[in-house]
């Protein structure tokens, strides 16, 4: 196996990478280097726990699954089921290494696959959304309680502030700037709660991102863009707009089922056999005699 892997400086500016918390960012890096010549990796959070994170206290098991599902949420990863196991599979692999391919592949399968197996990695991928490693047969939580995860407190004029959440207004006010133009024009109290109480109630930005591109979008029949002609608040953005949104994501999904609905009741009808259709044509005869 090799002792390391090439990490472009290119990482620093992926959009991907930077959908990630710090955390899940970190972790990230550091599975590259622990990668087969295949592009795979443990998905087991306990094997990762000890061969990556062994020191790191904050990275508990539980931990370690949110930041797996982060990254398959980003879509930079995938999750590969091979010889009755599951694998974090890193898909633009050979993209960003250089092989030498004069030599039998290093992997963590049992099997002596060649290198042509890396062009069938994909047909074995799972779908992201319905995986769940802390119910995985292949390990099991420790009984012992894990460590809680520490939040240093800073000093604000507005009060107590964790690190989490200073990391997360920053991206926060990062998305808003980007989509909206401008940052939020609300108070300094403001900037402080209504970052905490999105975070506590909707905690993905990606929905952040989407309900503001949403509310962009909106126009009335006279072709006039409210939410582009005044502006986006963050109490805005918490009241109104992300509630309307999820809103109008309701009314999607329940128009979605209606339209199934009809289409099955539609496929229950029986269809007219060619007796039935001989049988009608002759009773038109004889009304018409």
């Amino acid at each position: 196996m090799a002792t390391g892997r090439m990490l472009k400086k290119s990482i620093t500016t992926s959009e991907k990478v930077n959908r990630l918390s710090d955390k899940a960012a970190l972790l990230y890096t550091w599975l590259i280097d622990f990668l087969d010549d295949f592009g795979l990796v443990w998905a087991s959070p306990q094997k990762i726990k000890l061969a990556v994170v062994p020191g790191r206290k904050l990275f508990t098991l539980k931990k370690i699954a949110e930041c797996i599902k982060e990254m398959l949420n980003a879509c930079l990863v995938n999750i590969v089921k091979i010889e009755d196991k599951e694998w974090i599979w890193f898909p633009d692999f050979l993209e960003k290494q250089t092989l030498k391919k004069d030599r039998k592949p290093f992997t963590y399968l049992e099997n002596n696959y060649e290198w042509n197996f890396m062009n069938e990695i994909s047909n074995y991928i799972m779908s992201g959304n319905f995986w769940k490693p802390l119910n995985s047969k292949y390990f099991q939580l420790e009984t012992q309680e894990e460590e809680e995860e520490e939040e240093e407190d800073y000093n604000t004029p507005y009060g107590k502030q964790t690190s989490l959440l200073k990391d997360y207004n920053n991206k926060l006010f990062l998305v808003f700037k980007q989509i909206v133009g401008y940052s939020p024009m609300d108070s300094g109290k403001d900037r402080q709660k209504y970052p905490r109480l999105i975070r506590k109630k909707y905690k993905d930005l990606t929905l952040v991102e989407k309900a503001l591109q949403w509310a962009l979008q909106l126009h009335n029949k006279q072709g006039l863009y409210y939410w582009r002609a005044n502006k986006i608040s963050l109490a805005k953005l918490y009241h109104k707009i992300l509630p309307a949104y999820l809103e109008e994501i309701q009314k999607r999904q329940n128009l979605k089922k209606i339209i199934e609905l009809k289409k099955l009741a539609f496929k229950s009808i029986p269809q007219p056999t060619n007796k039935d259709v001989e049988e009608m044509a002759r009773k038109e005869r004889e009304l018409k005699l």
